[in-house]
């Protein structure tokens, strides 16, 4: 994945996120949310736009991160709020 810079940081192997999994990581001083779906491998902050709840801890369905503290949906293909205020 990439940082502000736009320089390249390793955060862990493919083979090290199992399709189903997540992994919260340390990207440059970043806490990254990591979730492989079906579809692909996804990365988001890890915090709800919303209160800041780690989505590490969400739940994944069909692509859809869901914020176990509110309830708030996002798209992991583009980072959409699908249900609450905020991108």
């Amino acid at each position: 994945m990439t940082t502000k810079t736009g320089t390249w940081v390793r955060v862990c192997s493919v083979d090290e996120l199992p399709e189903g999994s997540r992994r919260l990581v340390d990207a440059d001083g970043r806490k990254v949310a990591l979730f492989r779906t079906a579809s692909g491998i996804y990365a988001v902050d890890d915090r709800c736009p919303h209160r800041g709840y780690g989505l590490v801890r969400g739940e994944v369905r069909d692509d859809v991160l869901t914020c176990e503290w509110h309830n708030w949906k996002f798209s992991l293909a583009d980072g959409r709020c699908l249900l609450g205020g905020e991108d």
